[in-house]
């Protein structure tokens, strides 16, 4: 059985984001990585993500085998490579 996960908008900056604010061994976080994700989504003028709204998007990171999260602490799995400044 497979499962889809529908990508949005504020799935690509949460990733960036947390690429840009690791700890230099692939790991951030996830209060900081809801914190500096909601920052960037203001500078690119959208809505803050809620709790539940940002653990979704985790949960969507989780499921494609983007990131994994235990104990509060993010650990990026997938190395990605920016097209836009």
């Amino acid at each position: 059985a497979s499962s889809k996960v529908e990508l949005r908008r504020s799935h690509a900056i949460a990733i960036a984001t947390m690429w840009q604010n690791e700890d230099g061994k692939r790991r951030i976080s996830e209060e900081k990585a809801r914190r500096l994700t909601n920052k960037a989504l203001v500078e690119a003028d959208m809505n803050e993500l809620g709790d539940a709204s940002f653990a979704q998007v985790v949960d969507d990171l989780c499921k494609i085998g983007c990131i994994e999260l235990s104990d509060g602490e993010i650990w990026l799995r997938e190395w990605i490579r920016r097209n836009w400044p």
